[in-house]
């Protein structure tokens, strides 16, 4: 069965790639005993490991050997219940090796350094561990920082409140840096102090863009954190780390694309993992925003049970696509909020960190995903902010009793969808549902009328007749170290709820509670006061 796997990847490669482009590779996937990273005598082979040059997949034959061609790269697909080694400083899985004899092409970051002849045999070493069906997993989406200092935010507003966290293992879904490459290292050695592997997707914000080829605009990511897409496997899932960038040198621009050879890679990889596992995407744009979404779609739909994980909108959104199946099942995308928030925007808290809240009104965090089997569940963690907090409360201060039965409450559930109940009761009594809607978050929209306001008088204080969006950049420009930048615009949103209070409201003080039990059966408070008059 090797070789006809070998044949076959070899076969799949066009003459002239082969000749000009390609090499064969070998190697072996060896039980690294004694953790030295080298096989030594008496270190077993693995039979049945996947090896990947990005394209092709074969499987190791009884003695832990493989053999494929390769152009750029190779790396091996980790299976469950073995570890890859980690790099000390930043936990990165180090499960690949990069081909390039003669280096990356040359950019203003630098890429890959010239590898030269490809080594006679590529060996993986592995290192049985301890995996439960049962296990978490932290999720980041955007760091996006801009420099040092804000690289130093997500290590005292994220990093340091995750120490300890009972974890497998981590993950951030893209925009890593903010086209900054220089933050690549920080952002990876913050992280990397909390002690768990972690992978790195690549996001539009952590390519080269000065490449001249779309293909080369991915070298500095691939020199401190290997292939941009590859996959592993932990308990009962399969995870799949994807490049959801496209990038256009001749417009400076990208979109969102896998491409024939992913979509190739992803086709013979998802072939050789049974179809009662859970699969899970990581990719930084979102699938929704796909040219070739329908290929991937396809590409799920025989499996039973799967999950995308995106970031980039800087907000949270819960999409059910449908999958091209005979009966109807729906492919869950989790638009991940960010890291960074708003792009780390907003006025500075007393330990002088922007308050980031994103476009859709949450606050910047991250997420603790529950696998059970090929289950899962996901909670939202605002930075710096208690568990419980899942969702803002919005009413008038103070109402007239005439007014109550017009006066609406409106519920924020961060992380909420259309398969999220949401109720409201007052003072503890009958509880009543809630609506669902789209609009617009009260809470970003207030922030933005103060910031809109604060720009305003320091204009009329300058003698500014004509107050424009543009007056307003220059002002925030001038005290963006006082007050911080501008928070983002207010995005359209789906996690909404309403419901107006009742009749005949006493004068004095009145408790809205609201409860919220999500699509994975958990359930969430908050509360708001209201004063009638």
């Amino acid at each position: 069965m090797m070789l006809t796997l070998v044949q076959t990847a070899l076969f799949l490669c066009p003459a002239w790639t082969q000749a000009e482009t390609t090499v064969p590779a070998r190697g072996v996937v060896f039980e690294d005993r004694n953790g030295n990273g080298t096989r030594d005598r008496g270190e077993p082979g693995i039979a049945d490991v996947a090896v990947s040059n990005g394209r092709d997949v074969v499987v190791t034959d009884s003695k832990g050997r493989y053999e494929l061609a390769v152009e750029d790269i190779v790396f091996v697909i980790k299976p469950a219940g073995w570890q890859v080694p980690l790099q000390p400083k930043t936990q990165l899985p180090q499960h690949y090796y990069v081909h390039r004899p003669e280096g990356s092409p040359e950019t203003e970051y630098a890429g890959v350094a010239p590898t030269g002849e490809l080594p006679g045999s590529i060996d993986f070493p592995l290192t049985r561990q301890e995996e439960s069906k049962d296990f978490r997993v932290v999720c980041f989406g955007d760091t996006q920082p801009r420099n040092q200092r804000e690289v130093d935010y997500v290590s005292h507003d994220i990093v340091e409140e995750l120490v300890g966290v009972d974890a497998a293992f981590g993950m951030t879904l893209g925009d890593l840096a903010y086209d900054h490459l220089e933050t690549l290292v920080p952002i990876a050695s913050t992280i990397g102090l909390l002690g768990l592997p972690w992978h790195h997707v690549i996001g539009n914000h952590d390519v080269n863009r000065d490449a001249a080829a779309p293909e080369d605009a991915f070298e500095t990511y691939t020199r401190i954190f290997g292939p941009p897409y590859y996959a592993f496997n932990h308990g009962d899932v399969h995870f799949v780390a994807l490049n959801s960038v496209t990038w256009e040198p001749d417009r400076t621009a990208y979109h969102g694309e896998l491409g024939p050879r992913q979509l190739e890679f992803l086709a013979n990889d998802l072939a050789l993992v049974p179809k009662d596992k859970l699969v899970v995407l990581l990719m930084h744009i979102p699938l929704w925003d796909f040219t070739d979404k329908a290929q991937v779609l396809e590409l799920l739909a025989p499996f039973e049970h799967s999950l995308s994980l995106a970031a980039h909108w800087h907000r949270h959104q819960n999409i059910f696509l449908p999958l091209p199946v005979a009966e109807p099942r729906e492919h869950h995308l989790i638009v991940h909020g960010t890291a960074c928030g708003g792009w780390w925007t907003g006025e500075p808290d007393e330990r002088g960190i922007p308050h980031a809240i994103m476009s859709d009104g949450s606050p910047n965090g991250y997420s603790i995903l529950t696998f059970t089997g090929n289950e899962y569940s996901l909670r939202y963690k605002a930075a710096h902010r208690p568990a419980s907090y899942q969702m803002n409360v919005y009413a008038p201060e103070v109402i007239a009793s005439a007014d109550a039965p017009d006066t609406e409450v409106v519920v924020n559930y961060f992380t909420g969808s259309r398969k999220s109940i949401v109720r409201m009761s007052l003072d503890g009594g009958e509880w009543q549902p809630m609506e669902q809607f789209e609009g617009k978050d009260p809470g970003i929209a207030a922030v933005k009328a103060r910031q809109s306001e604060f720009a305003r008088r320091i204009a009329k204080d300058r003698g500014i007749e004509t107050f424009d969006d543009q007056v307003q950049r220059e002002i925030y420009g001038d005290y963006r170290r006082i007050v911080g930048r501008q928070s983002p615009g207010v995005a359209d949103i789906d996690h909404l709820w309403r419901a107006n209070l009742p009749t005949d409201l006493a004068p004095g003080y009145h408790m809205i509670h609201v409860h919220v039990r999500d699509m994975f059966g958990q359930e969430h408070e908050a509360h708001r006061v209201i004063r009638v008059e």
